[in-house]
């Protein structure tokens, strides 16, 4: 596990919405995950989900013509993201 690429994963919004709703959802695909964060296009979609991919914290299934994205529980690095998410949500009025 690297501390350093989870910590960078996590310190973009978007990241941290895509880890809640793949928490939520349990998996979902580039369309679903460009409707939970709000943005235009795919291709920023499928940066961050690389980027929390790269850090171990999502896995990518291809399932015909699409991705499906899921929480890679059970990993050190998720265990370590799923704490600091916690302390994140903890401490969001205090933040904001």
């Amino acid at each position: 596990m690297s501390t350093s690429k989870v910590l960078k994963a996590l310190a973009n919004p978007f990241r941290v919405q895509i880890m809640r709703g793949l928490r939520r959802y349990e998996g979902m695909n580039q369309t679903q995950i460009v409707d939970l964060i709000g943005v235009a296009n795919q291709p920023l979609a499928r940066h961050h989900c690389e980027e929390l991919r790269g850090a171990g914290l999502i896995t990518a299934t291809n399932r015909g013509r699409e991705v499906v994205y899921r929480l890679n529980r059970g990993t050190d690095s998720y265990e370590f993201a799923a704490q600091v998410l916690k302390l994140m949500n903890k401490y969001q009025e205090v933040v904001a």
